[in-house]
């Protein structure tokens, strides 16, 4: 009988256990994808969890066709998901957080990585100056430099920590079901999932989720009443976790609601004043705001008008400004600029034309939680040029006029504001030469609306 040699055996061995190692290393994900895939894992039960609410927050029935009606039309079984559903939801927040590259030289200090230390930086809602100070070790003056991007365009290092502090401050992306998902012969869905983000207390965290589904059905017969024609409903919860650069985490849904948002039955006119979510994505849209509320620049122009002498006697102006921000802050801002205007007066038989220019400083900050609307004080420096008409004695006049001033600038939208302003205390010194020959200066000092110093209007384009 043949015998095996020893030295063969070792040879299988280590070629069979060698391949097996192999194979092993080649199906065992690496520590990127197994922290995305956790995070799938954790998000999907949270939304899963989500939908086993089964109360309906503050809704009444007083139609014919009924709220659970709309929400049972469809198997909840069909609104879970998957955990390969949410792979891009995951890629996005992984994308959104990681650190971004400036010319800046950073340290991470004791973090972990420069991703940690900037959720860190967030932490208690920072400002975006506490933010820079934190992330970068100083001050938002202090940030000088250029980053290349793409080898041609050069980017300040100010600008794109605004936009990495921006994109922290407003985590948010959907996940949406095909667009029309049929539920049987007659109706169909369409569903998105949202997350957003609430607070950041590195390591921790707090997320907005929600379901919205809209529902559309064909009426069997206009006489209908108690079938449901359209309509829509969304699940919302808060869920907590760790958000770090190697790991987000998803508890538990806490503070559940189910809410029907619209719902008309066949037969019914359609309620105009209820929200009109033809577009599933169309409640995140409204909820978004301005990204930009303390633009870099801005350009303005407006009107105003003043009375005296029992309103008898009538000022209006018309005006351009431009402002330059100073320094960089969502909460408030300090703007340097420049207006030009042009005011006619006119009372019986006397009328008055003046052009005034100069420099002006202004300080802008929030008046209310959104910040969009805010604020505005300032003071500004003009000099004026203008001749007085008195029943055809004409006088030539120059001087100069300082001025403190306050008001409100509201954002409307993410390229328009529009503002009031209003004089607090006006100083004036006026040179007079008269037709009749010689001059005279006249100085003095008035507060708050006048003839000369009317209220104003302005709308700013911001860019």
């Amino acid at each position: 009988m043949k015998t095996i040699s020893p030295l063969i055996i070792v040879l299988v061995a280590m070629c069979i256990f060698g391949n097996i190692s192999y194979l092993n290393a080649q199906t065992l994900p690496n520590d990127d994808l197994t922290k995305k895939y956790d995070a799938q894992k954790n998000l999907t039960s949270a939304f899963n969890a989500m939908l086993k609410t089964e109360t309906l927050h503050n809704w009444k029935d007083n139609k014919p066709c009924k709220a659970n009606d709309l929400i049972n039309s469809i198997n909840k079984s069909n609104l879970e998901l998957n955990i390969n559903e949410l792979n891009s939801v995951t890629e996005y927040l992984f994308s959104k957080i990681e650190a971004t590259a400036i010319n800046e030289t950073l340290d991470k200090d004791t973090f972990e990585s420069l991703t940690d230390k900037a959720l860190h930086a967030l932490n208690n809602n920072a400002s975006f100056e506490a933010f820079v100070k934190a992330y970068t070790g100083k001050d938002v003056n202090d940030i000088k430099g250029n980053t290349e991007f793409r080898g041609e365009i050069l980017s300040k290092d100010i600008d794109v920590l605004r936009e990495y502090y921006q994109a922290l401050k407003g985590l948010t992306t959907n996940y949406k079901f095909n667009n029309e998902y049929n539920i049987n012969d007659k109706c169909k869905y369409n569903a998105t999932n949202t997350i957003s983000i609430k607070t950041i207390n590195y390591p921790n965290a707090t997320w907005n989720i929600k379901t919205t589904v809209i529902v559309d059905c064909v009426c069997s017969n206009d006489d209908a009443a108690t079938e449901v024609k359209n309509g829509s409903y969304e699940y919302a919860a808060t869920v907590s976790g760790i958000l770090s650069g190697s790991k987000i985490t998803f508890t538990n849904p806490k503070n559940t609601t189910l809410s029907v948002l619209s719902l008309n039955c066949c037969g019914e006119k359609e309620d105009d004043e209820e929200p009109p979510y033809s577009n599933p994505l169309a409640a995140v849209d409204d909820i978004e705001g301005i990204n930009d509320l303390m633009p870099d620049q801005t350009i303005g122009f407006g009107a105003g008008v003043g009375f005296g002498q029992d309103f008898e006697e009538t000022t209006f102006c018309l005006f351009g400004e431009y402002l330059y921000q100073l320094n960089s802050s969502e909460e408030k801002g300090w703007y340097i600029g420049a207006e030009a205007s042009y005011q006619h007066t006119s009372f019986g038989d006397f009328s008055s034309s003046v052009i005034k220019g100069g420099p002006k400083l202004q300080y802008n900050f929030a008046a209310t939680p959104s910040q969009e609307t805010q604020f505005v004080v300032g003071i500004m420096a003009n000099y004026a040029t203008g001749s007085n008409d008195n029943n055809g004695f004409k006088d030539d006049f120059s001087g100069l006029i300082g001025c403190a001033y306050g008001g409100i600038n509201i954002r409307i939208c993410e390229d328009w504001s529009v503002g009031g302003q209003f004089p607090i205390f006006i100083y004036e010194s006026f040179t007079f030469k008269p037709e009749s020959g010689g001059e005279f200066e006249v100085d003095g000092t008035s507060l708050f609306i006048n003839k000369d110093n009317p209220f104003r209007i302005v709308i700013r384009h911001t860019f």
